[in-house]
């Protein structure tokens, strides 16, 4: 039985015998990239030791450029505001950064980092952003987020992408992802104006300069936008006609819907689906034809302390309702949501357990307790 061959030994060109041949170098160029596409992009970079053949040659992989800190061995055992944690952080920055100084890629289908960073490392993320957009990038994702660490600074403000409007990525860039960064109220208009073939758009956590946001374009191929503000947002307009799904966390803030004909799938969090409750003109305007509901609400008690309104989901097939309260409610109250959907043929009612049921339910962050097929 022939022995297994590790990878070490068919890189060195293996083949049993003490005369070993570099096999593997000799192959095409086009080959050999589409073995390094296999690796993650550390270990294809670790491949530079292998002799001078294999040096630069994982610099021009033009496939997925993600950087992720949770994936790393230190983070796992972190401690945050620790001097060797602040540490880590910086040498992952200019991990990336030499990566990027060192890609001769022609382009790049993905460029995404996940780290917890703050506004002193404004001049590293715009130059991963300036290092995407001249590779013509179709997703672009920037996670700043706490969801990953935490750092002492304040969000990073960044600039307008008006001045990538004559780079090709102007053209290709049909996904972008912004999570934890300071925008101004022009960035979104900006952004949509000048990448007309943008589909996907997603904006978590976000502080706003100015408090007033609109996604507004007679030609928008927006399919799917994600919204959610930690401070300053007092109106958001949304006008899209191939708007298909939108996600959106809000509170007091005005939104304004219009020339959404397409839209089916809707997903509110935060207070704001108690506006949607209690006022129906909130969503009057397309409730009749969204196909999916999911309102994430804050307690039982805001409900029930007020009429509920709902307007009329003439085509609604999957309602998803999740709360944060206790079980001692009555909730027959969610008959009133069953009523105005006509078509319904799934409802779901999840509960987050309160203080109260957390020693009963210590594995569980959040748990089904109705799902009822009509």
């Amino acid at each position: 039985m022939t022995p297994p061959i590790s990878l070490a030994c068919l890189l060195a060109g293996y083949q049993g015998s003490k005369n070993c041949k570099d096999i593997i170098s000799s192959l095409a160029d086009d080959i050999l990239l589409l073995i390094l596409s296999l690796l993650d992009l550390k270990e294809a970079a670790r491949t530079s030791a292998l002799s001078r053949r294999w040096r630069y040659l994982w610099s021009y992989l033009p496939g997925y450029y993600d950087f992720d800190v949770s994936a790393t061995c230190w983070w796992k055992f972190r401690k945050i505001w620790d001097e060797q944690y602040l540490l880590n952080v910086r040498k992952f920055a200019d991990y990336v950064n030499q990566v990027v100084s060192s890609s001769r890629a022609p382009r790049v289908h993905t460029f995404r980092v996940r780290i917890p960073l703050d506004s002193s490392y404004r001049a590293d993320i715009h130059r991963w952003v300036n290092f995407a957009m001249g590779k013509s990038v179709k997703e672009l994702e920037l996670n700043l987020s706490f969801y990953y660490g935490v750092c002492c600074g304040g969000p990073l403000l960044l600039d307008s992408f008006s001045c990538y409007a004559q780079y090709p990525t102007g053209h290709t860039l049909v996904s972008l992802s912004l999570a934890s960064l300071c925008i101004n109220d022009s960035f979104v208009h900006s952004l949509l104006l000048n990448f007309p073939n943008l589909e996907r758009l997603s904006m978590r956590d976000l502080h706003c300069q100015g408090g007033n946001v609109k996604v507004v374009g007679g030609l928008l191929k927006l399919r799917y936008l994600e919204m959610s503000f930690k401070t300053d947002l007092v109106t958001l307009e949304i006008s899209a006609r191939n708007l298909i799904s939108i996600v959106f966390v809000g509170h007091d803030e005005d939104v304004k819907f219009s020339n959404v004909p397409l839209l089916q799938e809707a997903s509110f969090e935060g207070t704001y689906p108690l506006r949607v409750i209690h006022n129906p003109r909130n969503i009057s305007g397309f409730s009749s034809q969204l196909t999916k509901l999911n309102l994430n609400l804050p307690s039982m008690h805001k409900i029930i302390g007020n009429p509920i309104k709902l307007p009329h989901f003439g085509n609604l097939k999957l309602l998803e309702l999740l709360f944060f309260d206790g079980l001692d409610k009555n909730l027959l109250i969610f008959t009133n949501f069953i009523d105005a959907c006509p078509m319904l043929q799934k409802f779901k009612l999840r509960v987050t357990p309160c203080l109260s049921l957390s020693s009963c339910i210590t594995d569980l962050q959040c748990y089904c307790i109705c799902t009822m097929y009509v």
